[in-house]
C-alpha cells in the first residue's frame, strides 16, 4: 500500500476496496469503500503512514475506533470492523450514501439558515450523548459531518463522523475506555484552525464547550458562505484570531439572519466558555429559539419619504414623451357666482378674477355650477397634465402657447426650453451684477 492511500487501491490483506475520497482530517483520510465479499458498502478510514509510525497516532486511532464502537446512536457514526495493513491502522464504518457537509458547501456555497440549523441540531444531539459519555470530540468541521438520507426518505440527517481527536475526561469515562497511553502534552494545539476554540488555540483544556464553539464556527460557515477570520490566510494569524479578534456578526455577509439567530451565533463564539450556551442541548434549544423568534419578527416597513423632500426632488423630462400642458394664453376660468348659505342668510358672490384669484368666504364643498370645473375634475386634469405619456402624433404646443417667441427645435420640450431661457437669465443677471460691482470698487 502507498504512502498515502488512493482511490480503487485495496486494504492488503483486508477485503476492502477503496473508492472516492470523503475527507482528510487530523489523524488520516476517510475513503467511500466496499467489502468485496459481502459487496457491502463502507466507509474506511485509513492512517497516514507517516503518522502511523508515530506511537502516540496510532494510539488516538485505536482510541477513536474504539469511542465509535461503544457509542451507539443515530447522529454517530458506527464503526464494524477495524485492524491494521502493511502497518497502518484503520477502522471501517457504515455507509448510508450521503455527503460530507464540506462537499456539500464546495458544491452549493452556503445553505438557507433553517435548513443549516436543523442539521446541525442534528450533530448537536450526537455530541449530546458524546458528553454524557465523557468524550469531547475537538475537531468539528464541515469534512467531520456526514449528510445522508433518513432511512424512511422523509429527508437528511448529520452524522459526525471522525474521532481522530476525541479526548476522554477523567473520571466521566463511563464506557471503559482505555486511556491514551500518550496523552496530549498541557499547552499543545489540536484541531483544524478555522474552527478551532479559543482555549484551543491557547493549548488549554477543554470541555463540551469547545464543541459548542466548532458547531458555531460551522453554522457561520454554512451559512454566511464564508469562514470566521476568512481574511487571514496564515496560521498564525488564523489561530490569533480565533484567540483574541471578535468576530463580524454573521448578518453582514448574510442579511436574511435575523437579530435573534444573529445574537445566540455571536454568544455561541465567545472567547470565553463561560459565556456560550453551556451545552449542546442549550445551544440547539436557543437556535431554534432564535428561529422562531425572528420569524415571528413583523416585516420592517418600507421606508416613506416625507412629503417635502419628495416635492423638492425633480426627475429629468423625458424628451421623446409627450406631455399635456395649458396653453400659456388659454383664457383664465370664471366661476359665476355661486350660492352658499352663510350665517344671517346672506348668499356672497365668489368669482374669479381674470389674474389672481381672491380670497372667497364660500364653503369648500359648495358644488359649482355646469359651467366650472368640480374639484373632483381639477385633480384630474391636473394628474393628466403632469403624467408623461407616450408620443402621439397631435403636434407639439405652439411657441406663442407657452409664451416663447423664438421657434422650438424640433423635438425639443417647451417647458424644458423655458426652463433652459431662464437660467440663461439668470446667468446674464449674475454677470452683469459682477461687472457693476467690479466698476463701482474701481
Amino acid at each position: 500500500m502507498a504512502a498515502s492511500a488512493t482511490s480503487g487501491e485495496s486494504l492488503a490483506g483486508t477485503p476492502y476496496v477503496l473508492h472516492e475520497s470523503l475527507g482528510r482530517g487530523a489523524t488520516g483520510e476517510v475513503f467511500r469503500g466496499q467489502h468485496t465479499r459481502l459487496e457491502k458498502r463502507v466507509v474506511v478510514k485509513v492512517m497516514n503512514k507517516t503518522q502511523s509510525q508515530d506511537p502516540a497516532m496510532a494510539d488516538r486511532m485505536r482510541l477513536e475506533a474504539q469511542a465509535l464502537a461503544r457509542l451507539p446512536h443515530a447522529n454517530l457514526v458506527a464503526v464494524i470492523d477495524s485492524g491494521i495493513s502493511e502497518g497502518r491502522p484503520f477502522f471501517v464504518m457504515e455507509d448510508e450514501g450521503g455527503v460530507t457537509l464540506g462537499t456539500e458547501l464546495a458544491a452549493r456555497g452556503k445553505l438557507p439558515p433553517t435548513e443549516a440549523i436543523e442539521l446541525a441540531c442534528d450533530a448537536l444531539k450526537g455530541l449530546e450523548f458524546m458528553h454524557d459519555q465523557g468524550l469531547v470530540h475537538r475537531d468539528i468541521q464541515p469534512h467531520n459531518l456526514l449528510i445522508c438520507p433518513k432511512p424512511d426518505g422523509s429527508g437528511r440527517v448529520m452524522r459526525i463522523l471522525d474521532f481522530g481527536l476525541v479526548k476522554v475526561i477523567a473520571g466521566h469515562d463511563k464506557h471503559g475506555l482505555a486511556p491514551l497511553a500518550f496523552p496530549t502534552e498541557e499547552g499543545t494545539s489540536l484541531g483544524t484552525p478555522r474552527y478551532l476554540a479559543p482555549e484551543q488555540a491557547r493549548g488549554q483544556k477543554v470541555d463540551g464547550r469547545a464543541d459548542v464553539y466548532g458547531i458555531a464556527a460551522v453554522l457561520y460557515r454554512a451559512i454566511c458562505g464564508r469562514d470566521l477570520f476568512a481574511e487571514h490566510e496564515d496560521l498564525v494569524q488564523v489561530l490569533l484570531a480565533q484567540a483574541t479578534q471578535p468576530p463580524e456578526p454573521p448578518s453582514r455577509w448574510e442579511p436574511s439572519i435575523g437579530p435573534a439567530l444573529d445574537a445566540v451565533l455571536l454568544q455561541s463564539l465567545a472567547k470565553d466558555p463561560n459565556e456560550r450556551c453551556q451545552s449542546a442541548p442549550a445551544f440547539a434549544k436557543a437556535l431554534r429559539r432564535a428561529l422562531a423568534d425572528d420569524a415571528a419578527q413583523p416585516a420592517p416597513a418600507p421606508a416613506v419619504e416625507p412629503i417635502s423632500e419628495r416635492w423638492l426632488k425633480t426627475e429629468a423630462l423625458d424628451p421623446n414623451a409627450s406631455y399635456d400642458l395649458p396653453p400659456a394664453s388659454a383664457a383664465p376660468v370664471s366661476a359665476p357666482p355661486v350660492s352658499a348659505p352663510v350665517s344671517g342668510g346672506e348668499a356672497p358672490t365668489a368669482r374669479l378674477a381674470s389674474h389672481a384669484p381672491r380670497p372667497s368666504t364660500q364653503p369648500m364643498h359648495a358644488a359649482t355650477t355646469a359651467q366650472g370645473p368640480t374639484t373632483q375634475e381639477a385633480a384630474r386634469l391636473a394628474e393628466t397634465a403632469l403624467s408623461p405619456r407616450a408620443p402621439q402624433p397631435a403636434p407639439h404646443p405652439t411657441p406663442s402657447q407657452v409664451g416663447i417667441s423664438p421657434p422650438a427645435p424640433s423635438g425639443a420640450h417647451p417647458a424644458l426650453k423655458l426652463i433652459v431661457i431662464m437660467v440663461v437669465c439668470l446667468a446674464l443677471t449674475m454677470v452683469v451684477l459682477l461687472v457693476l460691482r467690479m466698476l463701482g470698487s474701481a
